[in-house]
């Protein structure tokens, strides 16, 4: 019986930390998906002002990248 109860603090503290590992992939996730939006507004208004030739084509290229 004691083997069991040890069996089962293992399992549970097992599933805590898979709850918070899966919590700490989610945000970094929600940061990556922020970094993607950002970018991708950066490049657009790199684009506009370009267009409007208030920068040069290498300010364009370098926000692709």
């Amino acid at each position: 019986m004691p083997h069991r109860i040890l069996e089962l603090r293992d399992l549970h503290f097992r599933v805590v930390e898979l709850f918070y590992n899966i919590q700490r992939l989610k945000q970094t996730v929600t940061v990556r998906q922020n970094r993607v939006a950002d970018a991708e507004q950066f490049l657009r208004d790199v684009s506009l002002e370009e267009q409007e030739g208030l920068k040069p084509k290498v300010d364009v290229t370098n926000a692709e990248i």
